[in-house]
């Protein structure tokens, strides 16, 4: 009889743990939610400023970026790219983010599908102006480190771009 109410006791305080722990998840997951879609508003907004160090300062050190087309950059080549870029800019004329699902990935991993888009003008280096419009989806990996919420990874799913109001590959 006594082991009967040890177990029971046992399994009841196994089964309050699990419901208590997977409410304590699910609370951190909404929390995670708010935190980075702020730091994707703060992105937004660095993007209409061409802070490009802000948007740097997002990314893990072991970043990767894989582009629509398979091409895996670490995070040196995608950091590259935008200075690369980032001198052709004129002027960011639209640029947002939406968050439109986050789950759990491994450890203090969340998985975040976003879509984005925007509108920028830019001269190339021939020094001819254009006009640049995009918007896709993508998935994000962030991870939170001991220096807040990082991109571990970004993988775009889907993209549009026009360049001059006719669209590219």
């Amino acid at each position: 009889m006594i082991y009967g109410k040890l177990s029971l006791k046992l399994t009841v305080a196994a089964c309050l743990s699990t419901l208590i722990f997977g409410v304590a998840v699910k609370a951190d997951v909404g929390q995670a939610r708010k935190e980075i879609e702020a730091i994707y508003a703060k992105r937004d907004k660095a993007m209409l400023s061409k802070d490009f160090a802000f948007i740097k300062s997002t990314q893990s050190e072991e970043y990767t970026e894989k582009k629509k087309d398979g091409k895996v950059l670490n995070r040196e080549e995608a950091d590259a790219e935008i200075d690369q870029l980032a001198p052709m800019i004129k002027e960011v004329q639209s640029f947002w983010t939406k968050v439109e699902s986050l789950k759990e990935g491994e450890d203090d991993e969340v998985i975040v599908e976003i879509t984005d888009g925007g509108k920028i003008s830019l001269v190339d280096p021939e020094g001819k102006a254009h006009i640049i419009e995009g918007s896709g989806r993508a998935r994000d990996t962030w991870e939170h480190t001991d220096k807040g919420w990082k991109i571990k990874s970004h993988e775009s799913l889907e993209s549009t771009t026009k360049l001059d109001g006719k669209v590219i590959e």
